[in-house]
């Protein structure tokens, strides 16, 4: 199933679109994940800046969060942002939320760019593909286009199924049933 074909042609544009060097998103990221793998069991690299045919770019990883009125569930977010940037070495990790709490989508954004991003990976930290990872989030990338016209931005995958998710619930479970003495 091609998703590209199942997402209206306006997120197509953002989420699914291709970069300088022809790869399709899904391509891209197989080599980030690839790339983000052998930093994080080599330790000898550090990734702040990646090359494209038209040379060096700086890049910023912008998570995306749902956002929460409770404090301490956003603060979960800025946590896991912290991971992400030892796991992967970039110099620029921020963490925006879509809703009901600062620093918004369109001020990560514009915080990245002032840290000297000229391109932002936005990734989506939702678990699953819903209205704001369809087209919230697109319409946020555009607007921020708009006020950045040089920037360089996709979007990255939601969180979605995957078997690293299950270990984690299956820790949680296993926990609980501790906890409980359920077992």
């Amino acid at each position: 199933m091609n998703i590209a074909q199942v997402v209206k042609p306006r997120s197509k544009k953002v989420c699914f679109a291709n970069f300088h060097h022809g790869l399709s998103v899904a391509n891209w990221l197989h080599v980030v994940n690839y790339v983000i793998r052998t930093t994080f069991y080599t330790k000898t690299t550090r990734i702040t800046t990646h090359i494209t045919k038209r040379g060096t770019m700086k890049t910023a990883i912008l998570l995306m969060a749902h956002g929460s009125r409770i404090p301490q569930a956003n603060d979960a977010a800025r946590e896991v942002a912290k991971m992400v940037q030892e796991m992967t070495g970039f110099e620029i990790v921020e963490v925006a939320f879509r809703e009901m709490h600062e620093p918004d989508i369109q001020h990560g954004i514009d915080a990245c760019v002032a840290q000297g991003a000229e391109r932002i990976l936005l990734m989506p930290y939702f678990l699953f593909m819903g209205a704001h990872v369809l087209h919230d989030l697109p319409e946020e990338i555009e607007a921020a286009q708009i006020r950045h016209p040089g920037l360089v931005m996709e979007m990255g995958a939601h969180l979605g199924v995957h078997r690293k998710l299950a270990e984690v619930e299956s820790e949680r479970i296993n926990e609980a049933l501790d906890l409980l003495g359920w077992r």
